[in-house]
């Protein structure tokens, strides 16, 4: 079973920063991403609305060894590919494995970026990740893109929910749990969401649409 990488780089935005960092993300990071080998699918995104104080930058790799090489062999570090940070802090950085039939894939620009973490005791996960991966075609065509990570934090299990949204669905709130019989399990569960500066797909990533089943 082939396993993908995301990684989360999650900061803050510099007082009167959002134009100029938007701007430099379009300009300077976009076509740094677009070169970079083994990188298959980016997105960048700034929240809450309507502060916008915040940044995320989540991107998907087809290797451990394609992340180190683009990052110069240091993962610990939270910074971008092209050392874009002067209208941010960048705080921290994460990693999580994602299995590549868990996949809804789309290279449209979404309106709305929606990540949740929910921690569980490690051997719980697995039930869980099973119930989204059935759930997750059930969403509404609204939601143009769908990845579920897992991480180990220490003695739990962290699994990630990384969706991205054409618009917010009837019917639902998207800053609120989808399914709320299952946030209910984790030990602890947050949500974000943000709205996407800039998404994209780099001429080697894998141009197929794809859901898991």
């Amino acid at each position: 079973m082939h396993r993908l990488i995301l990684r989360i780089v999650r900061g803050d935005v510099a007082p009167g920063g959002l134009q100029p960092l938007t701007e430099g993300f379009r300009r300077s990071f976009a076509p740094a991403a677009l070169r970079t080998p083994g990188l298959i699918r980016y997105h960048v995104g700034v929240g809450p609305q309507p502060s916008e104080t915040r940044l995320v930058v989540v991107t998907f790799w087809t290797s451990v060894d394609a992340a180190l090489t683009a990052y110069e062999s240091d993962l610990e570090h939270p910074r971008t590919i092209d050392g874009l940070a002067a209208h941010a802090d960048l705080r921290e950085v994460a990693y999580w494995e994602v299995d590549e039939t868990l996949l809804r894939r789309s290279h449209g620009s979404p309106s709305l970026l929606r990540l949740t973490f929910g921690l569980v005791v490690e051997g719980a996960d697995a039930a869980i990740q099973e119930e989204l991966r059935q759930r997750m075609h059930l969403l509404d065509p609204s939601m143009t893109e769908g990845y579920i990570g897992r991480r180990l934090v220490g003695t739990d299990v962290e699994i990630a929910f990384v969706s991205m949204w054409s618009g917010v669905p009837e019917g639902h709130e998207l800053g609120a749990p989808v399914w709320p019989d299952i946030s209910a399990r984790y030990k602890r569960f947050e949500l974000e969401v943000y709205r996407p500066v800039v998404s994209g797909t780099p001429p080697d990533g894998d141009p197929a649409n794809a859901t898991g089943s």
